[in-house]
């Protein structure tokens, strides 16, 4: 498992990895968690002889908050604004918070 920090969008982002090869996994954590919840998808994703990657989204565990972003703003929030969806060739989302009837009416509206 390999850690590194990178700059990115004025935060200084914890990385870690692990595994080889041309494919690689993109693990996204949800509010409140950090790159560890993934360490043991990533371990046997790097098993399968894929490239397997988690980070600290801003903000949460070791990386450093955005100056005056504002994380999840109804009107302008700060994460979509990073993202890139043309590099993706697939998402899938695990436990998404925000949906499902069990979910606050005023939850799954933000969603």
């Amino acid at each position: 498992m390999r850690t590194s920090t990178i700059a990115v969008a004025g935060s200084r982002i914890r990385v870690i990895e692990d595994g080889t090869g041309e494919q690689a996994v993109l693990f996204v954590h949800g509010v409140g968690g950090w790159a560890e919840n993934w360490i043991e998808t990533i371990e046997r994703v790097a098993a399968s002889g894929r490239r397997a990657i988690a980070f600290d989204l801003p903000g949460f565990g070791d990386s450093t908050a955005v100056k005056g972003a504002r994380y999840f703003d109804p009107l302008d929030p700060f994460y979509p604004a990073v993202v890139h969806p043309e590099a993706w060739r697939s998402v899938t989302l695990v436990a998404p918070g925000g949906f499902g009837p069990d979910i606050a009416l005023f939850l799954r509206v933000f969603s």
